[in-house]
């Protein structure tokens, strides 16, 4: 089950990593970095990078790149989640304050134990993955997000969603849903996200959510910290 979990918190990182981002911080090119701590013992880290091919980010052809690495445990052995995704995308702005942006491209996974067991199934497999995103960044200085995602590697579909109330001009606060369907195991989330402008071109996220996995049996308490910085040039 600790497999499953991570791949879970893997997922949900990944998720508000392709959140971030709002016009008002807009350049061409995007770095963001995360970090993840959940309830069962796993932690996840990743690196994100994006690049506007037009004169923004956020308007026409965008390249991503997306390396991430699980660590878990599952049972005697310590347990390893390599993710990379080469992406192509398109941003098409919807109004002054709201658009889509759509990715394809090749994913590839990679999950391995020390030691090995016969009861562990290691994964070394490379894929389609897709997604839609649906960013709204209001002039009161409220943000929106919804992302449904489909990655084939696993047969994996994921879905998430915030909104952030700005309390001031640096702080927004909200707040975030997800759910994940991997096979014959789901997840769901719920918590607060909070996000701090640094300048004018970074940003510091803390997220905080409650989360329970079903197997159709037991469930497991998959809560998480995540701490996300981000920066655009």
């Amino acid at each position: 089950m600790n497999i499953r979990t991570s791949t879970a918190a893997a997922l949900t990182a990944a998720t508000l990593a392709a959140a971030a981002g709002a016009p008002a911080l807009a350049q061409q090119s995007e770095f963001i970095a995360i970090g993840n701590v959940a309830e069962n013992d796993s932690s996840f880290g990743m690196l994100s990078f994006r690049h506007g091919l037009g004169m923004s980010l956020y308007d026409g052809i965008v390249l991503r790149f997306d390396a991430a690495r699980s660590a878990y445990e599952a049972g005697a052995s310590d347990g390893t989640l390599d993710n990379f995704r080469l992406l192509v995308g398109y941003a098409m702005p919807l109004d002054a304050t709201s658009r889509l942006t759509f990715f394809g491209g090749l994913s590839y996974r990679e999950r391995s134990y020390s030691p090995s067991a016969p009861f562990l199934d290691e994964v070394d497999e490379a894929g389609v993955f897709l997604s839609v995103e649906y960013n709204i960044d209001q002039t009161n200085g409220n943000e929106g997000f919804a992302l449904a995602e489909y990655d084939s590697v696993e047969d994996t579909f994921y879905t998430s969603a915030f909104y952030l109330f700005g309390l001031n001009n640096d702080i927004r606060v909200g707040p975030t849903f997800n759910y994940l369907d991997e096979g014959d195991y789901s997840r769901h989330a719920a918590g607060v996200r909070a996000a701090f402008d640094i300048g004018d071109s970074s940003e510091i996220s803390v997220t905080g959510a409650w989360a329970e996995g079903d197997t159709g049996a037991a469930t497991i308490d998959s809560s998480y910290v995540e701490v996300q910085f981000r920066l655009t040039f």
